[in-house]
Order: C-alpha cells, then structure tokens, then sequence
C-alpha cells in the first residue's frame, strides 16, 4: 500500500471524521473530544488536520480504529 500525497491524506481524514461524527452538532464534538467548535469545524472542512491526541480521543470518544480514520480499513471499529 503505497502512502497516499499529504493533502489527500487530509482529504480522506476530513471525509473520515465526517462520517465518524455522524449527525453530532460540532457543540457536541468539541465538548466530546476537548476542541473548540472552530476546530470541529477546521477538520470537517479539510482546513486543518487533528494532531495525534486528539486523533486518539476521536478513535477512543466514537469508537473508531485509527486504521478507520486513516483510510486503511473500511470498517469503522477495531
């Protein structure tokens, strides 16, 4: 598997969290995950990418592998 450029790999991410949040108001992803609502809403735009911490708290919060997040598996849980 060859690693995908960097703003592609934003790009799936961004689509990923989308998916992940479902239909939770970015108030309620801030508050789940410890962001700001501007945050939230940075990532589900592909304007900004979350760091490894709260990518981490993304996975534990909503129970998604971090494969998932990455775009390595198409099964959201481990």
């Amino acid at each position: 598997m060859h690693r995908p450029k960097n703003k592609d790999l934003r790009f799936l991410i961004s689509n990923r969290l989308i998916t992940i949040f479902g239909k939770d108001t970015n108030a309620i992803v801030a508050a789940k995950i410890n962001v700001t609502e501007s945050q939230v809403s940075q990532y589900k735009r592909n304007l900004s990418t979350p760091g490894i911490e709260t990518l981490f708290d993304i996975a534990v919060t909503y129970n998604a592998s971090l494969d998932y997040i990455f775009n390595l598996k198409d099964e959201i849980k481990t």
